[in-house]
């Protein structure tokens, strides 16, 4: 299932939020293979401007994966529009980091992870995980993100200089591909960068934007 707002040209978001909701309430298969979010047009258009849409926006995203949940979703993708990067982020909801037991694949763009330490992070099943244009808590929570996928084989990491990172820290047993990219600027000397210890790597791309970005 992909709901794209930048394809419904006649509706407001409030009518897209509204449409999405009754399908996924009125979708009967028992099982959901992959289930994807684009909320682009909102933010292009200005719609998504209005505090009381990028409110919405974050409580759409945790109602209509609580929707999904019921039917085994596989491989959710949320992909937010990079224009309100900085000013308006989109919080995901703390429920996306526990509930999901059997997902497999699991891709985030431009949003915003948020730490919850009173519920543990896990992704017993995950073998592939995107992370693009991320802002996250902290170096700390990277490192328990990432050890709470014991069975990752795919990573792509796409980290810019408001991610809140200094050092994007890998250790995964059986990573077998990993690809890591830098986006924006940073002031000369800033210390940003990867640590990885992969030992069963088996392919690797850097695209660094950075020039000076560390890797070990």
């Amino acid at each position: 299932l992909t709901f794209d707002y930048s394809h419904y040209e006649d509706l407001s978001y409030r009518q897209f939020s509204r449409y999405v909701e009754r399908y996924l309430l009125l979708y009967e298969a028992p099982t959901i293979d992959a289930l994807r979010f684009k909320l682009g047009k909102s933010w292009a258009s200005g719609d998504m401007y209005k505090p009381e849409n990028r409110t919405d926006a974050q409580q759409d995203i945790q109602v209509w994966i609580k929707a999904a949940e019921k039917r085994s979703l596989r491989e959710p993708v949320i992909k937010i529009d990079a224009s309100t990067r900085t000013k308006y982020p989109v919080k995901l909801p703390k429920s996306l980091s526990r509930c999901f037991k059997t997902l497999v694949t699991l891709e985030l763009r431009n949003a915003v992870l948020v730490d919850d330490e009173a519920s543990s992070v896990s992704f017993p099943s995950l073998r592939k995980l995107s992370l693009e244009l991320m802002k996250y808590p902290g170096d700390v929570f990277v490192a328990k993100l990432l050890s709470s996928c014991p069975l990752l084989e795919d990573l792509v990491v796409e980290l810019c200089s408001s991610d809140n990172v200094s050092v994007f820290s890998i250790s995964i047993l059986h990573l077998k591909s990993l690809v890591l990219e830098t986006s924006g600027h940073i002031s000369e000397g800033e210390a940003h960068g990867f640590v990885i210890d992969a030992p069963s790597l088996e392919y690797l791309k850097i695209d660094d934007d950075w020039e000076w970005v560390f890797c070990h």
